[in-house]
């Protein structure tokens, strides 16, 4: 795991390699298309299924520190422009 990185770029990273998963299933759905059409036994990719959950999860992480992080930041501005006026 990356250490000394913000919600914002571990948001982009994982939204870089979600982009690059779905490439992959895409790819895989393919290849299975081709098994089916050819009449062989569909091939099973747990390692995949796994990753796009973690993915997934990752995200869902990910957007809620973005949300606290940016709400604390706003807090913050709000309490030094409450201690200007």
């Amino acid at each position: 795991m990356a250490k000394n990185i913000t919600a914002v770029e571990a948001c982009e990273r994982v939204t870089q390699f979600s982009q690059l998963l779905a490439g992959y299933n895409r790819t895989l759905e393919t290849i299975n298309a081709g098994e089916a059409l050819f009449g062989l036994s569909i091939s099973e990719y747990p390692g995949i299924a796994r990753i796009s959950r973690e993915l997934d999860q990752l995200n869902k992480l990910y957007a809620v520190l973005y949300y606290y992080e940016s709400s604390y930041r706003l807090l913050i501005l709000l309490g030094f422009l409450c201690i200007m006026l």
